[in-house]
């Protein structure tokens, strides 16, 4: 003799578990995935100091360094989304055992991926920016004048 909570908890024991493990991956994930955004962005940034001071020296306002390392951050985002979502609807068949009352291609879910990655990636991307909007124009030429004599 059991009780039906027991029996139903039993029977999903093996489906929650891999769930929940499913769950930690894509967080990991998700946070490997916004790092490397930043990372790649700000090395980005720090390889054009040079270019950002001499654009601002020239003339160019905060908006116009906003929008040169924002667009970047953009396009880096929106390939990886891309591959990414490509990968995802080729393995949701592979994947649609686990999943209950959801399509492997659901448009609600899929879409609500895309969002939050993109925004993951652009929020990187602001943090870069910001890094970006802090060159003083003298300082960046000053600094990579020295680099050329070391």
């Amino acid at each position: 003799m059991t009780t039906l909570d027991k029996a139903v908890e039993e029977a999903t024991a093996g489906p929650r578990f891999t769930a929940i493990l499913l769950t930690i991956l894509a967080t990991v994930a998700l946070v490997v995935a916004a790092v490397g955004t930043f990372s790649v962005l700000v090395w980005s940034v720090e390889r054009r100091t040079r270019e950002i001071g001499v654009r601002v020296a020239l003339g160019a306002s905060r908006l116009d360094v906003l929008q040169l390392v924002l667009g970047q951050a953009t396009r880096l985002t929106s390939l990886g989304v891309a591959a990414g979502l490509v990968a995802a609807l080729a393995a949701g068949a592979g994947l649609s055992r686990l999943l209950y009352a959801v399509s492997p291609r659901d448009p609600l879910t899929l879409a609500s991926c895309v969002l939050l990655l993109m925004a993951v990636g652009l929020g990187g991307g602001l943090l870069a920016a910001r890094r970006a909007l802090a060159i003083a124009p003298s300082d960046a030429l000053r600094e990579e004048e020295r680099a050329d004599y070391a």
